[in-house]
């Protein structure tokens, strides 16, 4: 545990363990260490699904994202990692964690079978620079550009 550990081992296992045994009965910890430093993701941002979602009928329905846990540990540990170089480059190289080409086997769902990279990017993944009001976002397929 702590402010840099991992509640799961990889992807698979936090997947495994939510489907079979937790379900949405857990509540994620927020491990971010520096003041200067925010990491949201699908649980911070609406913990209120959480406590709804904990029950028979929200277990039936839908179990919780794709090893939303796990995501935010990875995240938060290469944030610990390079803490104070952090800039626009290393932002995006630390998002694309979860591209197929480095975590091989997140993405199921792609155009085409024989290439990874034209998964689906599920949702969107946003880098801000708060001081410049900038923001870059991946979007589409993993093959497109910011």
């Amino acid at each position: 545990w702590g402010s840099d550990g991992y509640c799961f081992d990889d992807f698979e296992t936090e997947n495994d363990i939510t489907v079979n045994y937790l379900h949405n009965n857990f509540f994620p910890p927020q491990r971010e260490s520096y003041d200067d430093v925010t990491i949201i993701s699908n649980n911070a941002v609406i913990p209120e699904f959480r406590t709804s979602m904990m029950s028979f009928g929200g277990n039936f329905w839908e179990v919780t994202a794709h090893a939303a846990q796990w995501r935010y540990d990875e995240i938060n540990h290469m944030i610990n990692q390079n803490y104070g170089k952090i800039d626009l480059e290393i932002s995006i190289s630390m998002i694309e964690f979860l591209s197929p080409e480095v975590t091989p086997g997140y993405w199921t769902n792609t155009i085409d079978e024989n290439d990874p990279m034209s998964a689906i990017v599920e949702g969107t993944m946003n880098v801000a620079d708060i001081r410049n009001r900038q923001l870059w976002t991946k979007t589409g397929y993993w093959c497109d550009k910011w």
